[in-house]
């Protein structure tokens, strides 16, 4: 965003400490294919349309390394570095830095006049029911690296997320009433226990008929008021095919 542009134009003229933060490194991303118009998320970006195999598809991608091209343009020739793996970070010459979630597991001596929270929204998009304390642990986690008079800028298309606002006010109490209030609505943890079976193979419809089977039996033998979610496809990409069925015990 242009914002963003600003901000970094004037972290170089003040040379000065930066951290863009994005929560993601792989290479994977959006798929658009204009022949069938079919609208899919894939770990990598592929020749052809998985649906109607067309070549006239669209792929984007954003992650450590394409960000850092378009960083290269707005701050060349300040120092750029890539923070992809746990490591010893050292407050040496001023730098703009681009990390994943490896910079909370770091060795952290160097502290940023601006940190950039590069779409906030990418954790809330993932199913799953903790995102919004992911969200706001994130967010806290990126306050920790400012110094006294930093700034955090947190890119998102929806500003009225009350979590946002929450964690930028270090308001805990707010988001605990809120979130406590909601799981108890939906007997999540700790008003359930959650079990999560996963179930891999090499051969899909092998691995899906076992899981189908498994939650069958599951379904003859357990208590009536306990719960049995799937099988499900697992959200996340895997080398082998996964699904997983999800046992929800209410306390």
């Amino acid at each position: 965003a242009f914002e963003t542009e600003e901000f970094l134009k004037r972290v170089v003229k003040s040379k000065k400490n930066a951290l863009l933060f994005l929560n993601k490194k792989k290479e994977s991303g959006h798929i658009f294919c204009k022949s069938c118009k079919n609208k899919d998320f894939v770990q990598t970006q592929p020749d052809i349309c998985p649906n109607c195999h067309s070549f006239d598809i669209f792929f984007n991608s954003l992650n450590v390394y394409s960000l850092s091209q378009t960083i290269k343009k707005i701050a060349h020739p300040y120092p750029l570095n890539l923070i992809e793996q746990k490591q010893k970070i050292l407050p040496a010459k001023n730098s703009i830095d681009i990390a994943t979630s490896f910079v909370f597991y770091s060795q952290h001596l160097k502290k940023y006049g601006l940190v950039i929270f590069t779409l906030a929204d990418s954790i809330t998009q993932v199913v799953d029911w903790k995102a919004e304390e992911k969200l706001y642990q994130t967010i806290i986690k990126l306050k920790s690296l400012l110094t006294q008079s930093g700034l955090l800028v947190i890119q998102t298309y929806n500003p009225q997320n009350q979590t946002i606002n929450w964690a930028a006010k270090d308001d805990y109490s707010s988001f605990y009433k809120s979130t406590i209030g909601q799981r108890k609505l939906l007997s999540y943890p700790p008003f359930s226990l959650l079990i999560k079976l996963i179930l891999k193979g090499k051969i899909k419809e092998k691995v899906d008929s076992q899981a189908n089977r498994l939650i069958s039996k599951l379904h003859r033998t357990i208590e009536p008021s306990t719960q049995l979610l799937g099988p499900y496809a697992s959200i996340y990409f895997s080398k082998m095919p996964t699904f997983n069925i999800i046992i929800k015990y209410k306390l």
